[in-house]
């Protein structure tokens, strides 16, 4: 039993919450965890949610903890890892795993098995335990404990990036047997005793709406207070209002793009009794032709399912945010019982562009300017330019890890000026650390940073933030436009298309001299070959392309000749 103490203010705490799922995502089955929301840093300011609970205080208060995140691991001390006085249970997220580990050897006395029924309609939550003893505890009494636990709670987070949507996880509600659980008389082996426990979900806690599907329960027996002997995760079955409901649950795509391309991934959940086996996806981008996709699998009630869809081409909206819709329908070929969940909309950006390739970064640091680094990076993750603390670039932000001495260290308020040439026209990514994890605007200074190019054109600018920001934007003179259309009076064809071994010749007819550059993308922005800036005659030129080792798929050719853009895709 992993119970970590923390708080939404808490800057330490997504690192906490990483090692935490990364223990539990090793030890499946084996590890159960528990987020208590207690102290100062879980107290919220107006407007934020109160993920507290009537009984953290006292569970943080008996661990000792001087420093957040603190964690216990079955409540049991630990000599030489104590956060605080020894002999208390309380330790630093970096000797968690160690302990998990520790306790994963012991044996237990007892053994716990348990299912649960929650009818959402009712509200009635029912949990049937059985408890075996195959030794014998060393406390007359044990104690029964059922704590309560939500998932998916979205808030804020320091430290966190994004700041705001934070998806808090595993957090404790409440305690449905009381403060310390509920007595177990005997504890000697060869004890068996079953009970069930009945309980009415309330809509919310404190002020923190319920949602039924992402409840679910942590059990486990403890000697005391403290030292827990086993514990384990139980999720319910469900009874929901509807045999066929199938819900559009979310949209996980790219906030801004370079390409008129995209491939989203729709997460369905089932909401109906009956298992959900198919259902028919329909989606499309500003108003554009919609795809179709059929889907199949099993879900069992509010089971989800993350649905990578096929690549949708769209014409871009260049004064107002581009829009995708999807819209789920025919649960298991059954008309949907409740089509309030069936459509979802994720609204995205084009990524600034700029002129070319020659670029220039402007950084004003804070009180506190080793904090930062930041690098230019690829889709790949290669990195073409880069500076600053060099520790927190290996490391990442948010983990107070930097010092003045640390190599590559910016001087406090101080204001650099970095020009950045980068060697090929495409995606990339400008992307920011911050070591304590707020950012360099506006507590400690108004510390900011910019970038601008050749034409002296801002693409982005920022400071305030947590640990880390991201900027995507496109390199180069390529502008996403409609690739149904041509802005120029030249005759561009390109043959064969689809060319099976990956070679196109693109015959382009000139109605006079002009400039011409071209470039091949991937649909997803990838540059994989480009023609420099050459003079064409007036009348017809041929312009061969080769890409012999690239895969099979749709690729995107962009021709710019003069200021004129021309798009045409082709095929493998």
């Amino acid at each position: 039993m992993l119970e970590v103490f923390g708080g939404i203010y808490c800057i330490y705490c997504p690192e906490g919450n990483n090692i935490a799922g990364q223990i539990v995502e090793s030890n499946p089955d084996e590890v159960v965890l528990i987020n208590v929301h207690a102290g100062s840093y879980a107290v919220p300011d107006p407007g934020d949610p109160d993920l507290r609970s009537d009984y953290g205080e006292a569970l943080k208060n008996q661990t000792g903890l001087v420093g957040y995140p603190a964690g216990t691991v079955n409540r049991q001390v630990f000599p030489g890892w104590e956060q605080n006085q020894p002999g208390t249970t309380a330790i630093n997220r970096s000797n968690w795993a160690n302990a998990v580990a520790n306790v994963l050897q012991q044996p237990s006395p007892v053994n716990i098995a348990a299912n649960a029924h929650y009818n959402v309609v009712s509200g009635l939550l029912t949990i049937q335990i059985e408890l075996y003893y195959t030794g014998n505890s060393i406390a007359p009494i044990n104690y029964l404990n059922i704590a309560l636990l939500q998932n998916d709670i979205i808030g804020p987070q320091t430290g966190a990036y994004p700041y705001s949507t934070y998806r808090h996880h595993d957090i404790l509600r409440d305690l449905l047997t009381g403060q310390w659980g509920e007595p177990i008389y005997t504890t000697s082996a060869g004890y068996f005793e079953a009970r069930t426990y009945t309980y009415q979900m309330p809509p919310h806690f404190r002020g923190v709406p319920v949602v039924p599907a992402n409840m679910h329960l942590a059990i486990f027996i403890a000697e005391g207070h403290q030292h827990i002997l086993t514990g384990i995760s139980v999720t319910p079955e469900f009874t929901v209002a509807h045999t066929h409901n199938v819900n559009a649950l979310s949209i996980t795509a790219p906030e801004e793009v370079c390409v008129e391309s995209l491939s989203p991934i729709l997460t369905l959940r089932n909401d109906g009794n009956a298992p959900l086996t198919s259902a028919t996806i329909q989606y499309s981008i500003n108003g554009g032709a919609p795809q179709l996709y059929a889907w199949s699998g099993y879900l069992s009630t509010y089971e989800r399912a993350d649905v990578a869809l096929p690549l949708i081409n769209f014409n871009s909206n260049f004064s107002d945010p581009n829009t995708l819709l999807c819209s789920v329908y025919s649960p298991n070929g059954q008309q949907d019982e409740d089509i309030g969940n069936n459509n979802r909309t994720f609204v995205f950006e084009n990524a600034p562009a700029s002129t070319g390739t020659s670029l220039t970064l402007e950084i004003k640091t804070d009180f506190y300017g080793y904090e930062i680094y930041w690098e230019i990076i690829d889709e790949a993750g290669a990195v073409f330019a880069s500076g600053g603390n060099e520790v927190v670039g290996a490391s990442g932000g948010g983990y107070n890890n930097a010092s003045p001495a640390d190599p590559g260290t910016y001087y406090n308020n101080q204001l650099i000026v970095v020009p950045v040439d980068l060697p090929l026209e495409g995606c990339y990514t400008f992307r920011i650390l911050d070591a304590f994890g707020d950012g360099m605007c506006c507590t400690y200074g108004s510390g900011f940073y910019r970038l601008r190019d050749q034409d002296g054109d801002w693409l982005f600018a920022g400071g305030a933030f947590g640990a880390e920001q991201r900027h995507p934007f496109l390199a180069g003179p390529w502008q996403v436009t409609d690739i149904s259309s041509e802005v120029f009076t030249a005759d561009v064809t390109v043959s064969p298309n689809p060319s099976p071994n990956g070679a196109w010749l693109a015959q382009i007819d000139l109605p006079a001299q002009a400039t011409v550059k071209a470039a091949l993308y991937t649909t997803d922005g990838r540059l994989l070959w480009q023609l420099p800036a050459t003079d064409m005659p007036a009348g017809p030129s041929a312009l061969p392309i080769q890409l012999a080792d690239a895969p099979a798929g749709m690729y995107i050719l962009r021709l710019l000749i003069d200021d004129k853009l021309l798009v045409r895709k082709l095929a493998k």
